[in-house]
């Protein structure tokens, strides 16, 4: 397997939050990534809760030309990633909640809380 598990990153509110698309790949789904996602939100998962969008600009060459193009992301939070994990009904979904709960755990351990709310108190 080539690709990293998706990268996870902090919010301005200081919570977790994981690429949709990075989680697609890792997770090796075949169905385009828009499409896979839309399926997905059909579990009940809400914009601005769940999930916010998130647009890219991709500049490739093609050719002698230089092209741009938008591309979509979504940053999901920790337990939708965990559950769209699962979803999948792979080894790779089990392997992506079994590292996403990792994650979970050391940030809710009493020494990341504690530094994080150390780095608040700074602000």
């Amino acid at each position: 397997m080539t690709n990293a598990i998706a990268p996870i990153f902090d919010n301005e509110g200081g919570e977790v939050r994981i690429s949709g698309r990075q989680l697609h790949m890792f997770l090796e789904v075949q169905t385009r990534y828009n499409d896979w996602f839309t399926r997905m939100k059909e579990y009940g998962f809400t914009e601005g809760v769940d999930f916010n969008l998130l647009k890219n600009e991709q500049v490739q060459t093609e050719g002698t030309r230089e092209v741009r193009r938008e591309v979509i992301d979504h940053l999901m939070t920790l337990s939708m990633a965990k559950e769209l994990a699962m979803l999948q009904r792979t080894e790779r979904g089990k392997e992506a909640r079994l590292y996403f709960i990792r994650v979970e755990e050391k940030w809710n351990s009493p020494e990341q809380v504690m530094a994080r709310a150390l780095l608040l108190s700074k602000k």
